[in-house]
């Protein structure tokens, strides 16, 4: 993944999107330790090509977000039952067709540390949304360290969720935090982007 800054990344979102949708422009706010987005999406929906898959993603929120990755390699699709095989690695614990079944508690025993520059997730948000997944629900802080265990220093967590997760400052700094809106009666969701830190002993391996 190339060396793009936070506020470079926004603008190429707003390059490629703001100019069709101004009001889902994303802002650049300096941190103590850099920059954060923020910004909300208002997505709609389009009853006419509905998603038959429970769960899927909202439409174009996928577009919109590797607009700012598009330096990405190692992409990683986390509760991607719904998506079809493309240049990234899918990884799911549903029934179907799927590249790699694995348990997202566990990604450290599947795969090598910093395998990958970028993870989009979107986990069930509830029980009863992992009740009609036919799945457990998920422990989101132990999911993040997984997470934070194969991105390699640099790399980005895209967690989409009805719920901000937590997250530990030695893995994870916040670059991002965008609210998405569908359409009326729908769950408001947070997009956290969070930017994988480097550790100690992994900058003195460097």
């Amino acid at each position: 993944m190339m060396k793009l800054t936070i506020p470079e990344r926004a603008e190429m979102y707003n390059v490629n999107w703001g100019k069709r949708f101004p009001r889902s422009r994303l802002n650049i706010t300096p941190t103590g330790d850099g920059y954060c987005i923020d910004g909300m999406w208002m997505l709609g929906k389009d009853y006419r090509k509905a998603n038959p898959f429970y769960g899927a993603y909202p439409g174009n929120y996928l577009a919109r977000v590797m607009t700012m990755f598009p330096d990405a390699e190692g992409v990683m699709h986390l509760f991607s039952g719904s998506l079809p095989k493309g240049d990234y690695t899918r990884v799911d614990t549903l029934n179907g067709e799927r590249e790699v079944n694995a348990d997202a508690h566990e990604l450290g025993q599947v795969f090598d540390p910093g395998e990958f520059d970028l993870i989009l997730a979107d986990p069930p948000y509830s029980a009863e949304d992992a009740a009609k997944y036919g799945t457990p629900m998920i422990r989101r802080k132990v999911v993040l360290q997984e997470c934070a265990a194969v991105l390699q220093p640099g790399g980005f967590l895209v967690w989409l969720d009805v719920e901000v997760p937590q997250w530990r400052k030695v893995d994870f700094r916040c670059v991002g935090m965008i609210g998405l809106i569908t359409s009326a009666g729908h769950r408001g969701r947070f997009v956290s982007i969070l930017e994988r830190v480097a550790r100690e002993s992994e900058d003195k391996n460097d």
